[in-house]
């Protein structure tokens, strides 16, 4: 940073809303250089000006100014008066002083490269409105799974995937059992596509659809299994992530009346949520009090696992730049708080798990690509699209809450939930 006037600047940065900076000497003339070095795998931060460090040295680590620091972290620099000019320098060619070895420029370029690079690739949400004719709807990735629903009037949100076939229907929003429907999707194209028929729940004329197509892979953190239960705790069931699942669904197909079951890596196996309800987590050994691996997770002798039940289970990991499973506390400010993703959302599923409250799904297709997110639908419900009400903004690297509602930005409370990425953070994915 470098300071256009004389006088006393502050230069820091503000870790989790605490500002962790101080005054520096005064500024001796115009163009003086305010330097900050930040190691956050120690959680050291240095100060410095002028090509002095104020005390320490960052290159062996040595007496930091401050120290606890934890990511994310944002630089800032507060300015002396009215009128002063700052210059923030990022490109390492304009630097004034070279870094602390091992220290590098805040830019782009060193940012991780990102698994995947066009999220659309094993993402791709669309809006469609219904025709009563058999169509293809045209994604850009390969669908093995996908969720439908009216926008315009109240209708089922239809879940359909490869693996149970494609005539097979469950609803998320109620707990009956497997359905076949064999003119709601009628096939699954193997270049990104997905066929409709005429079924009014999902081609209507006059009706506004949207889709979320997944694509089952471990490159995208998704999966889907199968399996008949048997009653018996500590039953595991295999998976094919290859990394432990932070986020699954199990919903019982040949028998009505169980929940869809869901387990959240920051609620551990002593809780389940109901994708069908508005309720919070609550305590259950359905998961066996046992937490999931990289190759299984465990069931108990209740729902998800009684015995002669067939079941499809829905198996999520974070991806670093496609998608994250997150859980925050919430504020109850309009100014609330920021989730870090590592990504620009396209779609947000989120639920209070302290509060009976709905399960909000956003995307940025329906809200036209313009924050803030207003359009929203609730997984829970049959309901049709409401009047919109603003509820956060899809930034670059998260989301940030714009709402004091408590259902979605709860005071104290737990916000538990899944996003996926328009595009990724992170050199050629910014």
């Amino acid at each position: 940073v470098q300071a256009s006037q004389a006088g006393t600047n502050q230069l820091g940065v503000c870790n989790f809303g605490t500002q962790l900076g101080t005054t520096l000497s005064s500024i001796r003339n115009a163009g003086d250089v305010l330097m900050l070095a930040v190691d956050l795998d120690a959680g050291h931060m240095w100060l410095g000006a002028n090509g002095v460090w104020e005390q320490g040295d960052p290159v062996a680590g040595t007496n930091p100014r401050w120290t606890d620091v934890e990511s994310p972290v944002v630089p800032f620099h507060a300015l002396y008066s009215n009128g002063e000019i700052q210059k923030l320098q990022f490109n390492e060619d304009e630097l004034d002083y070279t870094p602390p070895d091992g220290f590098l420029p805040v830019m782009a370029k060193y940012l991780p490269e990102p698994t995947i690079l066009d999220a659309k690739q094993y993402f791709d949400p669309v809006i469609y409105a219904g025709n009563d004719t058999p169509r293809t709807i045209t994604t850009r990735n390969k669908v093995d799974h996908v969720v439908l629903k009216s926008r315009t009037s109240a209708g089922w949100w239809n879940a359909i995937d490869s693996v149970r076939g494609v005539d097979k229907q469950l609803i998320w929003n109620e707990s009956v059992a497997e359905r076949s429907e064999v003119d709601l999707v009628t096939a699954f194209g193997a270049e990104n596509s997905f066929d409709l028929g005429t079924y009014y729940d999902g081609n209507l004329s006059g009706q506004n659809f949207v889709a979320y197509p997944f694509t089952k892979s471990p490159i995208a953190g998704m999966d889907i299994v199968t399996y008949t239960g048997d009653g018996i705790a500590g039953r595991t069931v295999p998976h094919g992530l290859g990394v432990k699942p932070q986020f699954i669904i199990v919903k019982a197909r040949s028998a009505a009346g169980e929940s869809w079951n869901v387990y959240f890596e920051s609620l551990g196996a002593t809780q389940r949520m109901a994708l069908e309800s508005n309720n919070g987590a609550i305590a259950s050994g359905d998961w066996n009090n046992t937490e999931p691996t990289t190759t299984e997770f465990s069931l108990g002798s209740g729902w998800g696992n009684t015995s002669g039940v067939t079941y499809v289970g829905y198996l999520f990991a974070s991806i670093p730049g496609f998608s994250k499973v997150f859980s925050f506390t919430g504020n109850a400010n309009a100014d609330g708080p920021f989730v870090h993703c590592g990504f620009k959302p396209a779609f947000i599923l989120m639920k209070s798990s302290t509060s009976a409250h709905n399960w909000w799904v956003l995307d940025v297709i329906r809200d036209n690509y313009v924050n803030p997110l207003d359009t929203y639908l609730a997984a829970n419900t049959p309901n049709a699209e409401p009047n919109q009400y603003t509820f956060l903004d899809s930034l670059s690297n998260g989301f940030k809450l714009r709402t004091v509602d408590g259902s979605i930005n709860p005071n104290g409370g737990t916000v538990v939930g899944i996003a996926f990425a328009e595009h990724p953070f992170g050199r050629r994915g910014l």
